[in-house]
């Protein structure tokens, strides 16, 4: 039981600090790709910030409602899960504004 939570633990921290160690590693090729200047970074960066600080100021509205259902400890087992879903649309929609940049040139 220990090591699950151990395990489970572990993939929360990795999950929450790889967005922000990801943006700064990807984004030299990605604006050279989408033709941005470097500038964009900071706005990028502080949209995710703004989000941060919204999203953990509101969460005490939104755990009773998605999670109180569930149960109390099966929060913490869904919130990889859902990190994982919502990289899933994301490289998704990535794919889809590509083809319409590549189809608009």
């Amino acid at each position: 039981m220990f090591q699950i939570l151990l395990v489970m633990i572990y993939l929360a921290f990795i999950s929450l600090g790889l967005p922000d160690g990801l943006l700064g590693a990807a984004w030299p090729a990605m604006r050279v790709q989408m033709n941005s200047p470097m500038s964009y970074m900071g706005i990028i960066s502080m949209i995710i910030s703004v989000g941060t600080i919204v999203s953990s100021l509101q969460s005490h509205r939104l755990m009773p409602p998605l999670f109180g259902l569930l149960g109390n400890g099966i929060g913490l087992f869904l919130f990889p899960i859902y990190l994982v879903l919502i990289l899933i649309g994301m490289v998704v929609l990535h794919e889809r504004l590509m083809k319409v940049h590549v189809e608009m040139e």
